[in-house]
């Protein structure tokens, strides 16, 4: 059944014989309903695009949220560092001599095989050392050798 063109706009039966199809007033839209028409007087909802903002704005929370995901990822999977407190017990444990006053170690050296890192020592007379620790693997695993303690 074809609308005329004089016909105002408004939901009609379907030309196809089953529901309810919108007329504009120039031609069937692809508004539809199974059901009985919807109040005759109101137009079919227009669904309206995200806009620009919208889009920036979901554009951003992805980026942030990507981030986050990626400082979680690469905190549980990083290296494990060295206790600052266990390296300086080590070195304690190892200096031959009266005991010294204070053992400073660096705090947050990662535990990798071939690196080392430096640790100064001080005692009671003010006499300081430096004691350079190496470290023989991944895994936190540390030695010192004889030339590896020097004044200053």
């Amino acid at each position: 059944m074809a609308v005329p063109p004089q016909q105002p706009p408004g939901w009609y039966p379907d030309p196809s014989g089953t529901g309810h199809r919108y007329w504009d007033g120039n031609g069937w839209t692809d508004q539809y309903t199974p059901g009985p028409p919807p109040d005759p007087n109101r137009p079919p909802a227009v669904q309206k695009g995200l806009g620009t903002g919208r889009i920036i704005a979901i554009v951003v929370a992805g980026l942030i949220l990507l981030v986050v995901i990626v400082v979680v990822i690469a905190a549980l999977v990083g290296g494990k560092t060295i206790k600052a407190s266990s390296a300086e017990s080590f070195v304690r444990s190892n200096l031959t001599g009266p005991p010294p006053k204070t053992v400073k170690c660096p705090s947050g050296v990662e535990e990798k095989a071939g690196k080392s890192f430096d640790c100064h020592v001080t005692y009671p007379d003010g006499s300081k050392l430096t004691v350079t620790v190496h470290q023989t693997d991944s895994h936190g695993h540390v030695e010192v050798g004889p030339g590896d303690v020097r004044r200053g």
